[in-house]
């Protein structure tokens, strides 16, 4: 199972933060820093998928959407994506004696 690198997971969670539920795609095999930069005009439209907003995360690791920040979020999934569509979950892992840190304050 592919697991991402600590530091990118927490920039990654902070970066798809967004009101109600969401699902950030991540290229398979991707490596770096995801970026979603959010409510630009040129940026791509709103996708929603059973009700949660998709964010399909470019081989650049930067995407631009035209989708308002709130930076509340309810839920967020992972996967990484291959080229037919397939979805892989993203299973977190912390960091030793991460695992008592209450994410909700």
């Amino acid at each position: 199972m592919k697991f991402i690198v600590y530091f990118y997971l927490l920039v990654l969670m902070t970066s798809c933060a967004n009101a109600g539920e969401s699902i950030c795609l991540i290229p398979e095999n991707f490596t770096g820093i995801v970026l979603i930069v959010f409510d630009q005009k040129d940026g791509v439209p709103e996708e929603i998928e059973n009700g949660l907003h998709v964010y399909r995360i470019p081989l650049s690791g930067i995407l631009r959407t035209q989708v308002k920040a709130s930076y509340i979020a309810e839920s967020r999934k992972f996967y990484y994506i291959d080229n037919s569509g397939k979805r892989v979950k993203i299973e977190f892992k912390f960091p030793k004696g991460w695992e008592d840190v209450d994410t909700a304050k």
